[in-house]
């Protein structure tokens, strides 16, 4: 489970940082496919894989394909991660769920990436919970993202 720490950056940033926890064989596996996968237009991805953003996406925009999880068992690796799933279940109280998994390709000219923060329309979901309350952290809503590259010193994750 998480330690102390690690809940005390989460409580006061929102965010905890795993780092080299993906064989470097796997991390490789991943960038070249994704290589692959995005130089494919939407009609020649392997199914059930799907996009948003479009082919070619927009310039300086994101394109995401969902589902690569189902395509390849390295990307469906990624859900029972031991590292990430001990941050998951502690976060989750021992019940996660899976809502999607998007390899996501963002270059320093992309300016439409942001962070899903549970306020659509300036409205908070009261779905998208969190509470820190004697020692323990839940969350009904997190986001596990892996970057497959190294992140430029104060670039941000997404």
């Amino acid at each position: 489970m998480m330690t102390e720490r690690e809940k005390w950056h989460f409580d006061l940033h929102g965010y905890v940082i795993l780092r080299n926890i993906i064989s470097k064989s796997d991390v490789d596996h991943m960038v070249k496919l994704c290589d692959e996968w995005q130089a494919l237009p939407d009609s020649e991805l392997p199914p059930p894989m799907s996009t948003a953003g479009g082919y070619p996406p927009a310039k300086n925009a994101s394109r995401a394909l969902i589902n690569p999880d189902y395509v390849d068992s390295v990307y469906a690796d990624l859900q029972l991660n031991n590292e990430i799933m001990r941050i998951v279940l502690t976060l989750t109280d021992n019940c996660p769920q899976h809502l999607q998994c998007a390899l996501t390709q963002n270059t320093s000219e992309c300016n439409d990436g942001d962070l899903h923060n549970g306020a659509e329309g300036g409205i908070r979901n009261p779905a998208n919970d969190y509470q820190a309350v004697d020692g323990r952290v839940f969350a009904t809503f997190i986001n596990a993202g892996i970057s497959l590259v190294d992140v430029p010193q104060g670039a941000g994750f997404v």
